[in-house]
Parts: C-alpha cells; sequence; structure tokens
C-alpha cells in the first residue's frame, strides 16, 4: 500500500511528526543561534531525545499491528533497532563537538523510517478506509433500525 496517496497519512507526518515533533529541535537550534557560544551538543542531544521517543512509540505500535505476517523477524528487527537507536543516542550525548549530529542525525532518519513503517498500513490514517467505515457502521445501524420495526 501506497501511504504517500493518502492525504491523512501525509498530513499526520507533516504536521505531527514532523512540524509538532520538531518543536523541541527548533527551539534549540534557534537558542542555540542566539547565544553568543554556539553549542552543538544541545543540538545533538535534542534530536537524540526526539529520535528515541518516535522509535519508541513507532516499535510500540508496529509491534501492536495485526497486520503484520512475519512476526518473528518483527522481534529480532525491533531489537536491533533498539539497540542501535540507544548506540546512537549515546554517540549523540557524548561526542562533545559538532560530529556529535551525525549519529543524532542518523537516529532521527532511522526513526522516521520506523515511523512510516509502522503506519504505512494504519487505516486511521486512510480517508478511504475511514469513510468504508463509516459507511459501514451507518448500514449497519440502519438494517438494525429497520429489523426492530
Amino acid at each position: 500500500m501506497m501511504p504517500w496517496n493518502n492525504s491523512a497519512f501525509v498530513s499526520y507526518f507533516i504536521w505531527i511528526i514532523v512540524l509538532f515533533g520538531g518543536i523541541g529541535i527548533g527551539i534549540t537550534v534557534f537558542g542555540e543561534l542566539k547565544s553568543e557560544t554556539f553549542n552543538s551538543t544541545s543540538i545533538s542531544k535534542s534530536i537524540a531525545t526526539t529520535f528515541v521517543a518516535l522509535v519508541a512509540a513507532s516499535l510500540v505500535d508496529l509491534n501492536l499491528s495485526l497486520n503484520i505476517r512475519n512476526f518473528p523477524s518483527l522481534i529480532i528487527n525491533s531489537i536491533g533497532v533498539v539497540v542501535m537507536s540507544i548506540l546512537l543516542m549515546v554517540l549523540s550525548f557524548n561526542i562533545n563537538s559538532a560530529w556529535g549530529l551525525i549519529p543524532a542525525i542518523i537516529g532521527y532518519l532511522l526513526a522516521i523510517l520506523i515511523w512510516i513503517l509502522a503506519n504505512c498500513d494504519n487505516d486511521k490514517l486512510s480517508d478511504e478506509n475511514y469513510l468504508q467505515n463509516i459507511t459501514n457502521k451507518v448500514s449497519k445501524l440502519t438494517d438494525s433500525l429497520e429489523n426492530m420495526d
């Protein structure tokens, strides 16, 4: 399924994940640009905190999805993603130079990828499926009301 064809998926991704999720990063970048002593480590820490939260939430959604077929491989890959996320977060927090931005950005891109995988088949982010579900519920309700008469 192509999730990018669903306007609800794209809107959720842009408004919630990128814009609202990135507010903390943006505030940190803006604060560092205004300060007399620019500190890239605080920016990498802000990005790392954001991507770890996004990875955690996405992995929970992914592992609780009923649409997954290869569950053992999902568990193995989820453990790998968690370990990689922790490693990238530790590097982002402990590299005290601009180089700390590299693991933070890699982690953020990984988190975005995991979020897309977790939500690409989410029926709640499809306008067509939502409309179909509402139509089916209205039809059932109408049928039950007609049967009452």
